[in-house]
């Protein structure tokens, strides 16, 4: 993004946020939902102009946030309430902190000239039988991650009796009590080999025999979150293949890009379906817990909304209701479940912190939910500038090196910045897992692959 346009993003941009604030405090709900979504596409444009790619991580993330601002702004649900200086601060704050972190690290790290040089450069240096042995590990990684996967499902069931969520009638969250703490990770880890598969294959060629073999494990795999009736699982499942094709195959048309987008969501609405129908909510279940002003709104609004705009309501909740700060105690919280310590009654007392919703059926929060809780507006402002520089610096690295720890973090981190309306992220020991472990298999599969870069 050249300087005109990043000073087009903010001088423009900026403006436009207030004006959405403005409109929200004076009760124009729908004028201010309208500015947001504006907001939202004049950035998205201004990005795609810049780097060509609809999957750009700046992209998704202005989307994500400034949509899931303009859904809340609508005020459709008794629920919401009104959004206070400090609340507008903290949304604004973060966002523009992510978009200043960013275009920073974009423009120190990356032009297009640099980008094509480096990977050039990098092809050049691997020798073909290198790039066989790699990729040949790559295929192990996918048998290996699902394998302890699907064993840790088996353990699961063998465990519960095979009382597998899609099977059990009467139990609206069945999913939650179908958990072994610790081998759970193991299970959403399943995702990774969708993505590793697609790498695979896109990357060198797998004979006839192992491809069915693939195929019929990525569908065993795919099945898995089907029946346990977790829409998240089968959304990544469906998302991160697609985000790493678009970085592999880096020529696209809009049209392939958006016809995929559309499948996904048709692939989650039907998905969404199977799991309210899966969870025999009572009648009238859904409604209560919604609220809606207007209860005949169909349900297929009502679902989608709440689990968007109800979000900004807990965080609202938490800004207009909070006492003090944890000081880094929600924050904790990922390697306290990791290590099992959260299981001390020491340590549960530490972690026995205040915690604002406005239904407990809806505990889906914001990105920032937790690190507000912790350090306030200004930890919030540092989390978003660091979390934006870090996106940027991912995204770069999946394009210059090419390899398959580099892409799975790139999907992970646009998933993220999508969502980032959905839930505290980097709160959650999934999240970290995840990390760790691309970090374990990007090693795992440049053991003796890939000669080194040359000393300078």
């Amino acid at each position: 993004m050249n300087r005109k346009m990043l000073v087009l993003r903010y001088a423009a941009g900026v403006p436009l946020f207030v004006l959405g604030a403005v409109l929200s405090a004076g009760g124009r709900t729908v004028p201010a939902a309208l500015c947001f979504v504006i907001l939202s596409l004049f950035e998205a444009g201004l990005i795609y102009r810049s780097s060509g790619r609809l999957t750009d991580i700046r992209l998704l993330f202005s989307l994500g946030w400034l949509i899931g601002i303009g859904v809340s702004c609508l005020k459709l649900s008794e629920r919401s309430g009104t959004w206070g200086l400090l609340m507008w601060l903290v949304v604004g704050g973060f966002w523009l902190a992510v978009c200043v972190g960013q275009d920073l690290v974009y423009v120190l790290l990356r032009t297009k000239k640099t980008v094509e040089e480096k990977r050039t450069s990098r092809i050049e240096k691997n020798r073909e039988e290198e790039r066989k042995q790699y990729y040949r590990h790559v295929e192990q990684a996918i048998w290996i991650t699902a394998a302890l996967g699907l064993a840790a499902f088996l353990a699961e069931c063998i465990k519960f009796r095979f009382a597998i969520p899609i099977l059990v009638r009467g139990v609206p969250h069945a999913y939650t009590a179908f958990h072994i703490s610790g081998l759970h990770y193991f299970i959403v880890s399943l995702v990774f080999v969708h993505v590793l598969s697609l790498i695979l294959f896109m990357n060198t060629s797998v004979s006839r025999g192992k491809t069915i073999a693939l195929a019929v494990l990525n569908v065993i795999c795919f099945l898995v979150p089907v029946m346990l009736l977790s829409k998240f699982q089968v959304l990544i499942a469906a998302v991160m293949p697609l985000l790493v094709w678009t970085m592999i195959q880096k020529r696209f048309s809009s049209r392939t890009i958006l016809m995929a987008f559309l499948a996904v969501v048709l692939l989650f609405t039907v998905m969404t379906v199977i799991v309210v129908s899966g969870r025999d909510y009572p009648e009238g279940y859904l409604q209560d817990i919604f609220r809606f002003k207007k209860p005949e709104t169909p349900m297929f609004i009502q679902y989608p909304y709440m689990y968007i705009a109800n979000n900004f309501e807990n965080l609202n909740l938490l800004v207009e209701g909070h006492s003090c700060h944890t000081m880094g105690i929600r924050s904790l919280t990922p390697f306290l479940n990791m290590t099992g310590l959260k299981r001390l009654a020491s340590v549960q007392a530490f972690m026995n912190v205040e915690h604002f919703q406005t239904v407990l059926e809806l505990s889906t929060l914001t990105i920032v939910y937790d690190i507000f809780q912790d350090f306030d507006l200004w930890g919030t402002l540092i989390f978003g500038l660091v979390l934006g520089g870090m996106c940027s610096l991912t995204e770069y690295k999946a394009e210059v090196e090419e390899r398959a720890w580099a892409y799975l973090l790139y999907a992970q981190f646009a998933v993220y910045m999508s969502l980032s309306f959905f839930t505290a992220w980097f709160s959650d020991a999934t999240t970290w897992f995840w990390l760790i472990a691309s970090t374990a298999i990007g090693i795992f599969c440049a053991r003796k692959s890939f000669t080194r870069r040359e000393k300078a």
